[in-house]
């Protein structure tokens, strides 16, 4: 009972010196990715799934009351991962594994009750207001849609979006939900690569839309980039060595799907990566080599000429048929009454209207979806984001926000399960987030 106590209801010290992330967080990463990358081994039951996800969801409630961020790690091992791994991006797989996001709903609500319930003073919580507002206002939504079909999904996206921040209460979790994510795409891409490499895969295979795998993978790219550049000290060469490996082969899975948007936003992203390293003439001397030496590596072999046909396609400046989608939603969106123009025509229902596809642009999804208060929200959240990161010294965090601002005029990235995880974390970031969990607990590190 009393290491129980010492586990779950005390703080943990998760500062690790020269370790990225602590002990017991490793453990946990371990466990939550090969249960993530094994269960849909068993043969499928609803019993089995059943009896499975009530047994997760205790013990991951019961081992990290005192520790809610494991509930992000959980999402990504547990949800995102395995569904990528069998239904890829698409939704008509009916029967696998997963701890579903009405459990995680559940999960989520009692770690909340729980932090209030063993609540310290002096410890930080803070929700993000913007977040806040944009969740519950969209949630609203579902009393007047022109259409609920869709708000199954939206649920768990606002109770994301409302406690994960929340749940991001020290800097070491920042750096425990970029190692996560990172690991899981390496898991994925290393998964997916016998399917794709054997194959003359000009545009993805059925469930591999090369879109979304790509927004996927870039997002480990940057995750990887943001620990070298803010968190290097803590990092071993081997460890450092081991991220470069990864985000090279991540740029060569990429190379697969032939998007686009995925590297105009690398190319985006190299360019704000040296502006933030600016003053620190080896890191830029560094990346150029690794740069153009891979490039001409990777090109020799040609892993890029999918990608060179796609820039020259004829379609180059109608970027996959977006801006003709844009217009007639646009047009479609001026012809709406006064109450839906403010407060919106419901979760993703702009498939109702103009060429009857969904709007692949953030701004006009939330536009159509939730009117212009909702878009307020959004764009109030999007900018106190970027004066939290300059103001409160996170500058390397600012690539998340260049690659979701790219991302919004492509896809919709903030319902996808990927891009919550990535806004929530980015929302998390304020002046008073400390180090490590005894920080904010009025404890010094020693």
């Amino acid at each position: 009972m009393t290491n129980f106590y010492l586990n779950n209801m005390l703080p943990h010290d998760t500062s690790s010196g020269e370790k990225i992330i602590s002990k017991r967080d490793l453990i946990w990463v371990i466990m939550l990715a090969f249960i993530g990358l094994t269960m849909n081994k068993l043969p499928y039951s609803n019993t089995l799934s059943i009896l499975l996800q009530s047994g997760l969801i205790v013990t991951i409630y019961f081992f990290n009351i005192r520790r809610p961020v494991i509930v992000i790690i959980s999402y990504i091992f547990l949800n995102i991962m395995p569904s990528r791994l069998v239904g890829g991006f698409s939704e008509n797989v009916a029967s696998y594994f997963t701890l579903n996001t009405k459990n995680f709903i559940v999960l989520a609500i009692l770690l909340w009750i729980s932090s209030y319930v063993y609540k310290e003073t002096g410890n930080i919580r803070k929700y993000n207001l913007w977040l806040v507002c944009f969740s519950l206002f969209a949630a609203l939504t579902f009393v007047w849609t022109a259409s609920s079909q869709y708000y199954y999904q939206l649920w768990w996206i606002c109770v994301a979006y409302v406690l994960f921040p929340y749940f991001i209460n020290t800097e070491d979790d920042l750096k425990l939900i970029l190692f996560s994510y990172f690991t899981y795409v390496q898991i994925f891409c290393i998964s997916i690569f016998p399917k794709i490499a054997t194959k003359n895969l000009y545009r993805g295979i059925i469930v591999l839309d090369p879109n979304f795998a790509s927004f996927t993978i870039i997002i480990s790219v940057v995750s990887a980039l943001i620990i070298l550049t803010r968190y290097k000290n803590e990092l071993s060469k081997v460890f450092k060595m081991g991220l470069i490996a990864g985000m090279l082969f991540d740029v060569a899975m990429m190379s697969f799907f032939a998007s686009r948007t995925a590297f105009l936003c690398l190319a985006i992203l190299l360019i704000v990566f040296m502006f933030i390293n600016i003053a620190k003439i080896k890191t830029i001397v560094f990346t150029l080599i690794i740069t153009v030496s891979s490039y001409i590596a990777l090109d020799n072999y040609g892993y890029f000429d999918s990608v060179f046909i796609r820039f020259s396609a004829s379609s180059l400046n109608n970027p996959g048929g977006r801006i003709g989608i844009w217009q007639d939603l646009l047009f479609s969106f001026g012809e709406l009454n006064f109450f839906r123009l403010f407060f919106g025509n419901g979760f993703l229902t702009a498939g109702m209207m103009g060429t009857g596809m969904q709007a692949h642009n953030t701004y006009l999804s939330i536009l159509v979806g939730f009117g212009i208060i909702g878009l307020f929200f959004f764009l109030g959240y999007q900018l106190n984001t970027l004066i939290n990161i300059f103001i409160n010294g996170f500058a390397p965090y600012f690539l998340f926000v260049a690659c979701l601002l790219i991302y919004n005029f492509s896809l919709e990235p903030y319902l996808l399960p990927e891009g919550v995880v990535i806004f929530s974390l980015i929302g998390a970031l304020n002046s008073n987030i400390p180090k490590t969990m005894f920080e904010s607990h009025g404890e010094k590190i020693i």
